[in-house]
């Protein structure tokens, strides 16, 4: 963008801005230069090849790699402060403003499902236990599972465990939420399922959701924004809904990713 800055155009429809972010590990750039904005209510996927740094880029969106440059600011409340040069009681503040789906879970295994929900209210507010307790079902009732409460993640299958994570990070009523490979190692109806989900909980509640995925079905069908990461120029080389990538033959490396054209670009693996 040209003649001023993204946080200079800092307007109500946009929930998140990154700006001229890069990220490292020791002397190995990883991305740099990163600049784009997600809208509030959109679906945005970060996609890329195998390597690119879409776990790396969530992981600086939330706070926990701190980049080498650049920020990430949310929805323009915190007087244009980006999240890293805020303090840490700042940025506990702007920690209010999105949850996390890790990819794995991370579910708590001796804890029920109804405990690891409630595990951050606890922890951040001072609501009593009974309140806590109300918050955590309804919240596993949003995801379909209610009465499932006192079950231990062992006892339920895969899809089960993610929609428990999904309401975990929903825990706090958060307007944003950041999901690392939600469908990684869910079989195809489950993995459906989920995108649906997602889908319901953005029209019903009005979530921005940042999400991370190599699954094409799942980039098809909830992106409403996008943008693809390049390993080997460290950067954005795309940016726009999927569909509207899938036209543009401009790239080939886009094209590969979105079409898993194997014979035109061998060895490529995304």
């Amino acid at each position: 963008m040209t003649g001023e800055s993204l946080t200079e155009q800092c307007l109500s429809e946009e929930a998140i801005i990154v700006e001229n972010l890069t990220m490292a590990y020791d002397e190995q750039v990883i991305q740099q230069d990163l600049n784009f904005t997600v809208k509030r209510n959109d679906i945005f996927i970060i996609m890329g090849n195998s390597g690119s740094g879409k776990s790396t880029l969530m992981r600086a969106m939330t706070g926990l790699d701190r980049p080498v440059a650049g920020d990430v600011y949310y929805s323009c409340q915190s007087g244009r402060l980006g999240y890293w040069q805020a303090t840490k009681a700042e940025q506990q503040r702007m920690m209010t403003q999105y949850g996390v789906m890790f990819q794995n879970g991370a579910l708590f295994s001796s804890m029920t499902l109804l405990e690891n929900v409630s595990m951050r209210l606890a922890q951040m507010t001072q609501y009593s236990a009974s309140r806590i307790r109300k918050i955590a079902t309804y919240k596993l009732a949003l995801v379909g599972l209610k009465g499932f409460e006192h079950y231990y993640p062992s006892e339920i299958s895969g899809g089960m465990q993610k929609r428990v994570a999904i309401a975990r990070a929903m825990a706090m009523d958060p307007p944003i939420l950041f999901f690392d490979e939600p469908s990684a190692g869910l079989d195809p109806i489950s993995s459906k399922l989920l995108d649906e989900l997602l889908l319901e909980l953005r029209d019903s509640m009005g979530i921005t959701m940042v999400v991370v995925t190599h699954e094409l079905d799942s980039i098809f069908s909830i992106a409403n924004d996008a943008i693809f990461l390049d390993h080997e120029q460290q950067t954005i080389i795309a940016r726009g809904h999927p569909k509207a990538m899938l036209k543009d033959d401009s790239n080939p490396y886009v094209q590969a990713f979105l079409r898993r054209d194997r014979e035109e670009k061998k060895g490529y693996k995304p």
